[in-house]
């Protein structure tokens, strides 16, 4: 216990002076204030309940942690927790973007594809029931392909007359620039007749 605090202690010493420090290294890379090398071990991030992590208070951009309950990192954005993900060899959405959502929300489709002619990859996830501007209606969010990682964009799309319970985004298909979107429970006239 005594080696942990006093190694802990340099560390902060050595990094409030500016130098960079190594773990397992005698020469850490100038660029880096900490740097950590083995080839037999590796860094272990707090590790916590998802509703530990919702818990933090005032997370600060950047914040990473391991969560338990989704088994995936989350880093706080400065906005909201996201899950981390990687690029799949299929170039499909991951599977951990599913895991991402919040727990009050069910996800029930999935449309991918490319609606421009940039060549940038969209995946769009119809989420049936979140609770947004007094609405359980449902919505559709759109992540977009960067540098490899799946980002979640600061809109989302949502039916002009959403009714609670409409279960918009319950289903999804995309062709070329167009989406179609379905909504099984929409109301006519208060009945629930559906609409896309």
């Amino acid at each position: 216990m005594k080696k942990i605090i006093t190694a802990g202690l340099l560390v902060l010493w050595l990094g409030s002076v500016g130098q960079s420090v190594g773990i397992g290294t005698n020469t850490p890379d100038e660029s880096a204030l900490l740097q950590v090398q083995s080839t037999a071990k590796g860094a272990l991030l707090p590790r916590m309940k998802s509703a530990q992590r919702k818990a933090i208070e005032n997370p600060a951009a950047g914040l990473l942690v391991y969560d338990t309950d989704k088994q995936a990192l989350c880093i706080f954005n400065g906005y909201e927790w996201q899950v981390l993900s990687t690029v799949n060899p299929d170039n499909s959405a991951p599977q951990i973007l599913l895991n991402s959502l919040n727990v009050s929300e069910s996800s029930a489709s999935l449309a991918i594809g490319e609606p421009n002619l940039t060549g940038e990859k969209y995946a769009f996830f119809g989420i049936t029931w979140p609770y947004l501007e007094g609405t359980d209606g449902g919505i559709v969010k759109i992540y977009r392909k960067a540098n490899g990682l799946w980002v979640l964009q600061s809109t989302f799309l949502q039916a002009t007359d959403h009714y609670n319970g409409d279960d918009f985004g319950y289903s999804m298909s995309l062709v070329g620039n167009t989406l179609a979107v379905g909504a099984p429970d929409a109301k006519t006239n208060g009945v629930a007749k559906g609409a896309v």
